[in-house]
């Protein structure tokens, strides 16, 4: 609707809304309606209208788990357990889910059941990668609304009810998601209310379950059910935003189902279904690029033949090394330290067989001096012995780094192939390469 038409709207709603309670003076023919009356038919047809044409809302989601997990992107802390005749969903510990889809969800109504046994519940709303989330806690002391935006910044209660809601009983849940306004039913009964006038208020996102509060926490969930109005499909243009569409690493996970792939700029995309469907896994990659700084450069992924659950992602533009234990739930950041103004892209990662902790960081060096047909760079080698926590540089060269190969019954020994198509050595003379020449030559270092 352009603004045109909306000015119009409003200023006909208003007349309407003052001229219905005007009485017209009858001093027209018999079956003749004054202008008044007139007005006020039109305007009522107006709105009629409109409000025929308004969307509807229908079902956006629904699980009630009996089908098993395949509507979640689940950490490993959660399974499905019998209770009665009935499928629930057990989360243990610090569990973390989201739903499968609904990064475009706007405003919605998400209704459940869940029981607490220990520890407290989050039932998490417009939650996207790029943002944050909205979060309802409920503990058996209360319930209170939070926002996370961005990752890993906390604000304070936004709304908070202080009462008892028992451990080992089943509760329903209502969460009514409207513009910037949040409202919380639990049985039933209004607990939590709050417009968020924050400046980067989250508008849309997908939802998400976690149990939190000790090693110990347990809870049930059952009965997922999001209602609201679907995003009208073929009616947005592109205007900005990442473009997607670079694949550069594809990965399996701990089957064939399972796989990541890197799509500059939308960071991770992850599938567990065989590549059918794909879904987001950004959360903690905080890195960003672009004149939106919306981009999210992931560039390389690996994942660790020693334990499927740990995977490691580089991105270029911007420094970063990020390190998943939950196969690509959540993120956490491990970049090496390095000089203030200097970046490293960073191309791959390898692991030694049988220690997670040793791992090799390798990448090109950016000079911004141009060669005789691409970009000069150097390359650079880092090691991790504690699963990244700390990293030591222990080469650094003239060519980019692409592989770097451990010796399979020697792990002391490494192999790093370097350059690539696209890219000219920082010492690139461009000469014509002799046609006997040795594989150090060729650009492989021991």
């Amino acid at each position: 609707m352009d603004s045109k038409h909306v000015s119009r709207s409003l200023l006909v709603c208003f007349i309407v809304l003052v001229l219905l309670f005007i009485e017209p003076i009858n001093t027209y023919a018999p079956g003749e309606i004054s202008p008044v009356e007139a007005l006020q038919h039109e305007g009522l047809k107006f709105i009629a209208e409109n409000a025929k044409a308004a969307p509807q809302a229908v079902t956006l989601f629904e699980d009630d788990f009996e089908s098993g997990l395949s509507k979640w992107n689940l950490d490993s802390d959660w399974s499905i357990l019998v209770e009665g005749s009935n499928q629930v969903l057990l989360g243990e510990g610090h569990a973390w889910s989201s739903a499968l889809g609904g990064e475009s969800w706007g405003d919605y109504i998400l209704t459940g059941r869940f029981k607490i046994l220990d520890g407290a519940v989050h039932f998490n709303v417009r939650m996207g990668d790029l943002r944050g989330r909205y979060f309802i806690g409920v503990t058996p002391g209360g319930a209170y609304l939070r926002r996370e935006s961005p990752w890993s910044v906390f604000s304070d209660d936004l709304a908070a009810y202080s009462g008892s809601i028992s451990t080992y009983t089943w509760h329903t849940i209502e969460i009514q998601m409207s513009l910037g306004h949040t409202t919380v039913y639990i049985d039933d009964i209004l607990r939590l209310s709050r417009k968020d006038y924050f400046p980067l208020t989250l508008w849309q996102g997908t939802i998400g379950l976690e149990v939190v509060g000790s090693e110990t926490a347990e809870a049930y969930f059952d009965d997922i059910h999001v209602v609201g109005v679907p995003v009208p499909e073929g009616s947005w243009k592109k205007t900005g935003g990442p473009i997607g569409g670079l694949g550069y690493d594809v990965r399996y996970g701990e089957t064939s189902d399972i796989l990541f792939v890197t799509d500059n700029y939308s960071g991770i995309n992850k599938s567990t279904d065989g590549g059918e469907t794909w879904f987001p896994s950004n959360r903690g990659i905080t890195g960003r690029f672009g004149t939106a700084m919306d981009a999210i450069p992931v560039f390389a992924t690996t994942v660790d033949p020693n334990n499927p659950d740990i995977i490691w992602a580089g991105l270029k533009e911007v420094n970063g090394v990020y390190k998943s234990v939950n196969a690509g739930v959540t993120w956490e950041e491990v970049t090496p330290e390095m000089e203030e103004d200097e970046v490293v892209v960073f191309r791959g990662f390898t692991i030694q067989p049988g220690n997670s902790n040793i791992v090799y960081a390798q990448g090109e060096i950016p000079t911004g001096v141009n060669g005789k047909v691409f970009d000069r760079v150097r390359g650079r080698i880092y090691r991790t012995d504690n699963g990244g926590e700390t990293w030591t540089k222990i080469w650094e060269g003239a060519n980019l780094v692409r592989y770097v190969i451990i010796h399979p019954e020697n792990q002391d020994i490494l192999y790093a192939s370097l350059g690539i198509f696209d890219r000219e050595a920082d010492d690139s003379s461009c000469a014509a390469v002799p046609r006997s020449i040795s594989a150090r030559q060729l650009g492989f270092r021991r």
